[in-house]
């Protein structure tokens, strides 16, 4: 995340699990500690997502922030899981609004 301010709250990175695999419950932690970080299977139940909040007012440092973000998923016993199925990528996007109430992604 870029240096400086982020304002009107609701900063956040969804992460999306995709459907050939399923989250290991307990298995969620990230650096540095005072984030919420929840895996959310309500919102959008056929789409469920590791979510990454930050607190209202959060300021990064001088420099850079980076968040480290580390869970576990089970790979699927399915037919679409073979080995030739391809690989099961991970992205996500990071929303929030600058110093200058600019929205960013």
């Amino acid at each position: 995340m870029p240096a400086g301010p982020l304002s009107g709250g609701g900063a956040s990175y969804r992460m999306p699990l995709g459907t050939r695999q399923t989250f290991v419950p307990g298995s969620l932690s990230a650096a540095p500690p005072g984030l919420t970080l929840v895996y959310d299977d309500t919102t959008d139940p056929a789409n469920p997502a590791i979510v990454l909040t930050f607190p209202d007012g959060y300021t990064t440092g001088a420099g850079d922030d980076v968040f480290t973000i580390t869970f576990s998923t089970t790979v699927d016993d399915e037919p679409a899981n073979s080995r030739t199925a391809g690989d099961i990528v991970q992205s996500g996007t990071l929303s929030f609004q600058d110093s200058t109430d600019t929205p960013r992604t």
